[in-house]
């Protein structure tokens, strides 16, 4: 149950750097977009693997 509402923050915040990120674009700014869906699988999976690591040794 943590870790759905982690991974739903998670979207949340990529989804609002995504969007402002297009933004900055459209107004001349430099983005990434192309090697950016990469990062984000790996950041969340980083992520998930730091909260499960939290919650084991909480548990302990």
């Amino acid at each position: 149950m943590v870790i759905a509402r982690l991974e739903a923050s998670y979207d949340a915040i990529v989804r609002a750097g995504m969007a402002s990120e297009i933004v900055n674009q459209a107004f001349g700014g430099a983005t990434e977009l192309q090697s950016r869906p990469t990062r984000e699988r790996s950041g969340k999976a980083e992520l998930l693997a730091l909260m499960r690591d939290r919650l084991a040794h909480s548990k302990l």
